[in-house]
Parts: C-alpha cells; structure tokens; sequence
C-alpha cells in the first residue's frame, strides 16, 4: 500500500488472545489501529492451509539491497539474505496475502474485537 512502509500481516487468534487480560488487549488493539504507517490484513482462522502457518517471519524489503528475512524462534531468531533462503518466505507471503482480508475488513474486525473487549 503506497505511502505506509510496514505492512503486517496477523493471524485472527492473535487478537483474541487475552494476553493480560482484555483491557489490555483492547488497549493494544487501540494501539494498533491508531498506527497510520502500518496496514494491517487479518488473516482469518479458518482459511485453506498455507506457508504463512508454518511460523512468524519478518520479510524486508530494502531500495538497492538483498530481500532479507528474519525468522522468529523460540529463544532467537536468523536473518536470511540468501535469494535460496529467502524465496520461501517471498512464497509464503504471496500466499498470505492471497488469504489475507483487505485493509478496510481487517480493521473492522478488529475494532470489533476491540470493543467486545472494552465490555
């Protein structure tokens, strides 16, 4: 999306989880949709099985450099700049974003959340 850097891409149960309790939740989701340099797409439980769902990544893409991968783990995690390496997660994000909802659905969704926390 022109003019937002960052785009995340999040899994449906990681805005139910109440994590703290859900006036912390909702205070995060608060947060999260106050952002104007992040598009956010939800990607709903319930879609066909995809390459997103074997884990997080971070995939930079950077003006005259490498495409870059950071893959979460556990305890740590690894850059990738390999174009071997880094090809999956370019795979995986395409099929993300094929499954993915758009901007406006996903913000919906979780201002919905958000309020059926608050109570």
């Amino acid at each position: 999306v022109a003019g937002k850097p960052y785009i995340a891409s999040i899994g449906d149960a990681a805005h139910r989880s109440l994590i703290g309790g859900p006036r912390v939740m909702a205070a995060q989701l608060g947060a999260l949709l106050r952002r104007d340099d992040v598009t956010i797409q939800v990607v709903p439980t319930a879609t066909p099985a995809h390459l997103g769902q074997m884990g997080g990544f971070l995939l930079l893409r950077l003006p005259a450099a490498l495409t870059v991968v950071h893959v979460e783990m556990l305890s740590s995690g690894v850059f990738y700049d390999d174009p071997t390496l880094t090809a999956p997660y370019e795979a995986a994000e395409t099929q993300v974003d094929s499954v993915a909802m758009s901007e406006t659905e996903s913000v919906g969704l979780i201002e919905k959340i958000r309020r059926e926390m608050e109570g």
